[in-house]
């Protein structure tokens, strides 16, 4: 399974499929083979630095305008949040290539998860009227008024998680999974959840167990 992030990394990476019933989990050798999902790092640019410009440097796996970063081509994409949030609201590309990912359904189901104010850039690509979602305390008011200003209702509420489906005019189901998740350490939970949904309780609770992290899996 595909998946394009550069955050809430460690329980894609740690997710692998399950072993008999009663062997004790554990994180195989590295190898995209072994493990329940292939992750990249998809980026506009060729590195990417955290935390206000002043934190680590990243490294892009893949150019996200490339042949190979084409949104058809991806089962997961993960939306980080941050400062960073803000200028890249404005930009175009980036907005239409999210949009395109969530309409370009070929018969395979997909997923977006958002992480913290990364919620915004998913109101600015206008998929989340009618639902139910969340993001950073602080931006709250700020994604309420970004889908009204759109003409789309929202409702914006508190939880750590928040999973809807992305539906067409007529109410049917597009194909598309839609989690939202609070600020920071909630896109674990997110993340968790995701791993849930798509590989199932037990390689989810694996993960969270083996990045020793206190997952409350009713999500």
């Amino acid at each position: 399974m595909e998946v394009f992030t550069i955050a809430a990394q460690p329980p894609f990476t740690s997710a692998r499929p399950p072993f008999p019933q009663g062997t004790p989990y554990q994180v195989p050798p590295p190898g995209p083979e072994r493990m329940a999902f292939d992750v990249a790092i998809l980026s506009e640019t060729q590195t990417i630095r955290t935390s206000h410009g002043r934190g680590c440097a990243i490294t892009r796996d893949i150019d996200l305008f490339s042949e190979e970063g084409q949104d058809d081509k991806w089962d997961v994409v993960v939306i980080p949040g941050g400062v960073g949030t803000g200028p890249q609201m404005n930009n175009l590309h980036l907005v239409d290539w999210i949009s395109r990912f969530a309409r370009s359904y070929r018969g395979r189901r997909k997923t977006i998860l958002s992480v913290c104010t990364g919620t915004l850039l998913l109101a600015k690509a206008a998929i989340l009227d009618s639902m139910r979602v969340t993001t950073h305390y602080s931006a709250r008011e700020t994604l309420q008024r970004i889908i009204e200003e759109g003409g789309g209702t929202v409702e914006v509420v508190e939880d750590r998680v928040v999973a809807e489906v992305l539906r067409g005019s007529g109410g049917e189901d597009l194909g598309v999974d839609v989690v939202t998740s609070g600020g920071v350490s909630s896109g674990i939970d997110g993340a968790l959840y995701v791993v849930k949904k798509l590989v199932g309780l037990d390689v989810a609770r694996g993960a969270a167990e083996w990045i020793e992290y206190n997952w409350n899996d009713a999500h």
